[in-house]
């Protein structure tokens, strides 16, 4: 004898409310860092700590180090022509027996002007140097998320979110040294490619 059971209302609704739960998930993980509150267990998400991967970056390191060498050639240069009016300034000295006073005078106050003029060049050239820093790292910055991005999608990784400076995260869930190997791992093969091309373009010339 075939005996049919009532259905639970309740069990339909629990089926029910699971069902557009998983649907829900599966929508918010075609997103890219959505902030939209869901079950736990759902979404596997990562963290890293944007400081220490920028300080890791072999990019930024060269990008840096580039800028560093232009920032020295320019302190090479304000130190000569600082050197150069010292110079002048202690030939005057000796010159002073054989020069009139209005002509002392009028050597001393255009030596004066170029040490103003120096001095002024080398405040702007300090605040401009500051200025061009931010912008290097700004512009690392923004294409760091895209490495981020194909970091967490190579990885299926749902959400990546950079660590608040002074929070705890689980080690498990700290991915910082993983994406930092795979940003300079993708950065040093298109280094060395851009290298071999200009090695083979040097060799045809």
């Amino acid at each position: 004898m075939n005996i049919r059971l009532p259905l639970n209302p309740l069990l339909l609704t629990t089926g029910a409310v699971m069902f557009l739960i998983v649907i829900a998930g599966v929508a918010i993980l075609q997103t890219d860092n959505t902030a939209v509150p869901v079950p736990q267990g759902l979404l596997k998400q990562r963290w890293y700590d944007p400081a220490i991967l920028m300080q890791k970056s072999d990019e930024l390191k060269d990008k840096e180090k580039e800028f560093e060498k232009k920032v020295t050639e320019k302190g090479e240069e304000f130190k000569k022509r600082a050197e150069d009016i010292q110079k002048s300034g202690m030939e005057l000295q000796k010159k002073q027996a054989v020069l009139s006073a209005d002509k002392i005078k009028e050597e001393r106050e255009e030596l004066e002007k170029k040490y103003n003029q120096l001095t002024t060049e080398a405040q702007f050239t300090e605040k401009k140097i500051q200025e061009e820093m931010q912008q290097i790292r700004g512009t690392y910055e923004r294409k760091l998320l895209g490495d981020i991005k194909e970091f967490k999608d190579k990885n299926k990784i749902d959400v990546i979110q950079p660590m608040i400076p002074g929070t705890f995260v689980n080690k498990e869930l700290d991915v910082t040294d993983e994406l930092a190997d795979f940003v300079n791992k993708r950065y040093n093969e298109e280094k060395a490619k851009k290298k071999k091309v200009e090695n083979n373009n040097n060799a045809k010339k």
